[in-house]
């Protein structure tokens, strides 16, 4: 069932209740089934709304897309805080499910971010919460999969970010303990950290992808001032430590 303007909302909620709002259909959990019920979909919801360039924060519909949020702001030096694996999602979706990043030791989850949502519920109510408004509504509905009502609007936080670019490592790993204490070098340096541990080897060897923000893309030579990166050409592999440089 279409969704098509927040005013309507409440009206489309009451006369086909039971259901559940969808978005992108992304969810591992396949959250968005409701076999027998209405799904009602409020993607077409996907305008900006405000932005304030002094604090980051953006004002926004449930429909718009975390893809269209990193393609309009990067350039002006924001950014999403946290990101999932894929960014064909929608900002409703993002915080009913919670999701979180590669950078989930330092940022935490998209909820640790949001600062207000408006919810329209099947008896018609109108609720807005947040951290310091309505606590209980709003920590319900972060990771409620949708069971609190429909999300018409959200109030997020962007964070500040040299450039639209990231630099990215890739490291390849014997061990667990190697693993281990590769993940305690990178924290101080890389806020994106993700590892793949390849659980068929007896040791535990895997390969780790770490990535902070920068301003340029990087061309060239790599010029990081480590030992075992000389002569290293990005994009190859280098011999004495095991790294994919871009």
């Amino acid at each position: 069932m279409p969704i098509t303007s927040v005013e309507g909302a409440g009206a489309v909620l009451a006369a086909t209740a039971p259901g559940i709002a969808r978005g992108m259909e992304r969810s591992y959990g396949d959250a968005a089934l409701n076999p027998g019920g209405t799904l009602w979909d409020a993607r077409s919801l996907n305008r900006f709304l405000a932005f304030d360039e002094e604090t980051g924060i953006l004002r926004c519909e449930p429909g718009v897309l975390l893809r269209d949020i990193q393609q309009t702001f990067s350039g002006r030096g924001w950014m999403l805080a946290v990101t999932p694996g894929t960014s064909v999602v929608t900002v409703a979706g993002a915080i009913a499910n919670d999701v979180h990043g590669k950078n989930h030791a330092t940022r935490g989850t998209f909820a640790d971010h949001v600062q207000s949502i408006t919810l329209v519920r099947t008896d018609g109510s109108v609720i807005t919460c947040g951290p310091s408004l309505e606590r209980e509504w709003f920590e319900a509905t972060c990771g409620g999969l949708g069971l609190t009502g429909l999300i018409v609007e959200a109030s997020i936080r962007l964070k500040r970010v040299p450039g639209p670019w990231l630099l990215a490592e890739n490291i390849a790993y014997q061990s667990l303990a190697e693993f281990f204490t590769l993940s305690d070098e990178s924290e101080a340096e890389f806020e994106h950290v993700v590892s793949w541990i390849d659980i068929t080897t007896d040791g535990g060897g895997g390969a780790s992808c770490l990535g902070r923000t920068r301003r340029r893309r990087r061309t060239g030579r790599c010029r990081r001032m480590r030992p075992c990166w000389a002569g290293c050409v990005a994009g190859r592999r280098c011999r004495s430590c095991r790294r994919s440089h871009w």
